[in-house]
Parts: structure tokens; sequence; C-alpha cells
């Protein structure tokens, strides 16, 4: 734990959810600075739109992070979203994560490739690592406080998530405790590099970085709108926006997706086609 952070840091065996454990923290106590819960099992997690996110088994990091009282303008959360993305990939490359980052061109190598899907899903060879879920207590247009899960597949994938993959299906995983920890660290770092920045400032602040360890920009990737899953889009992506959007290309004609309206199946292409046995016949510029 990095010292220069005043962080109250809270260890379970077992809870039903670290989210849900945060919101009656907060209730029961009002903490006025940064609290991080970490669980070894959760069996009752959530992640994006209600679904579950149980984490495979124990050795997996189930984690949420709540934030002291703020006043942050809602309308410039999908900073706030990026910054935390960009967190999180900053801890997992401090632990060893395996591989390098997506490119085009990396794709087209042996694996396994690292981004992040739009908006804040954490991509190991074009299938889910883990996600981030934000969740906020709003009052007057702005944030009053923020509850930051993070959940990572280290030692196993949910059973029930055929897209997801593990880091130990590509190296030895670090301890979850290590990873909890610089995850902590470098979410709260990130969160208060935003919440003190101008606000005018703060996307051209965090976007370039976000931009550059997305998943797919510049590539053409297949889509579906939720309401019709059945039917196929394929799109060019070109940038995400200031207001949460995500700039595409669909036949040619410019169009901005908003988040939970389309959905980016796994696994993602072009992904790598490695496997772990593979890496050891990587080129020697890899």
């Amino acid at each position: 734990m990095n010292p220069g952070l005043e962080i109250k840091y809270l260890t379970y065996s077992e809870l039903d959810s670290t989210q849900s454990e945060a919101w009656r923290y907060l209730e029961e106590n009002e903490p006025l600075g940064w609290t991080a819960i970490a669980a070894d099992w959760q069996t009752q997690g959530r992640g994006q739109r209600g679904s579950g996110w149980q984490n495979g088994r124990k050795g997996n990091v189930f984690l949420s992070v709540l934030s002291p009282p703020l006043r942050f303008p809602a309308e410039h959360l999908a900073a706030l979203q990026a910054q935390l993305a960009v967190s999180a990939v900053e801890a997992l490359q401090d632990c060893g994560l395996p591989g390098s980052q997506w490119t085009p061109q990396a794709a087209e190598l042996n694996g396994p490739h690292w981004g992040v899907k739009w908006p804040n899903d954490l991509v190991l060879g074009g299938r889910k690592l883990g996600g981030i879920l934000v969740e906020g207590r709003m009052q007057h247009a702005l944030l009053q406080r923020l509850v930051v899960g993070v959940g990572i597949n280290l030692v196993a994938p949910p059973v029930d998530v055929p897209h997801a993959v593990s880091w130990s299906e590509w190296e030895t995983p670090p301890p979850a405790d290590r990873l909890c920890r610089a995850l902590v660290d470098r979410l709260v770092l990130g969160l208060r590099t935003v919440l003190e920045l101008p606000t005018p400032s703060l996307w051209g602040v965090v976007s370039q970085r976000y931009t550059e360890i997305l998943w797919g920009l510049g590539a053409p990737q297949e889509i579906a709108a939720r309401t019709s899953p059945e039917q196929k889009h394929t799109v060019l992506l070109v940038e995400p926006t200031e207001d949460g959007r995500m700039r595409v290309l669909r036949d040619g004609v410019p169009e901005a997706l908003h988040q939970g309206e389309w959905v980016w199946s796994y696994p993602l292409q072009p992904t790598a086609r490695a496997t772990k046995d593979s890496l050891s016949d990587r080129p020697e510029n890899y």
C-alpha cells in the first residue's frame, strides 16, 4: 500500500458482494477517507446492468473501493470511468500482466494481447479477464459518493461465463492480495488526479492513454443492438467521446453508440491465436 495514501483496508474471508459491503459500510460509518474492501470469495457478486459476477473461485480478485465525500459533476463521468480503466491496467502491469498491448499489428503475432473493451472490460487474448463496476450516489447532478468494484480472474474464470479467461491460462498469476493492493493504490491515485483537475481539462488529460489501450480501435468489429442481438453489424471503431459514447463508422456513415445499447460479443476480433504453450515460439521482437 502506498504510504502517501490514507486508505482504510478491510479484508474478509467471504462476502455476498464487496460492492454491497461498501455501501453498507458507508451507511453505518460515513467515512471521510478512502476505504478498500476485499474478500477471498463472494457469493452474490454483480456486474454491469445487473448481471452476476462470481469470479470463479478463491484466489481471484474481489475488490471494491469507496470514495470520500465528493462533489463531482455528473457530466464528466466518462472521464472518470476512462481513468478507472487506465488505472486498472496500470495495476495489472505493475504485477506482471502477461503478453503485450493489443494493436492491429500485434494481433498478427503470438499472444496473448491485452487491452480494454469499451467502456471498461479488461481483456486478455480476446477474452474477458475482468471488469470494473462503477456505482455512485448522485444529488443535484453531482456525484456525492463513488464505489468502484473490480473483479479479476487470476486462477479460474467463472464457470458460467464461456468468454472469460484467467491469468493462470498464460502465466502463474500474482497473489490476489498483491494485485488487490496494487489496484487500490492505482485506482485511488487516478481518482484523486481526476477529482483535483479543473473539469474542462479532464477529458483531454485522460482520453489519450484511455484511447491507446482500447481494444479494436481502427479495426472492424461485429456488434448487435441489445434489442435485436440476432442482427449483426460490422462497424469501424473510431474513438470514445467525452459524453461516454463511441464514434464508429457503419457502412462509411459516422455514428455514435451509447453504452448499454449495443452488444460487442466475445471473443474479440482480431484476437491472438496463440496458446500458453506457443509462447516459446514467438519471434524475438515480440
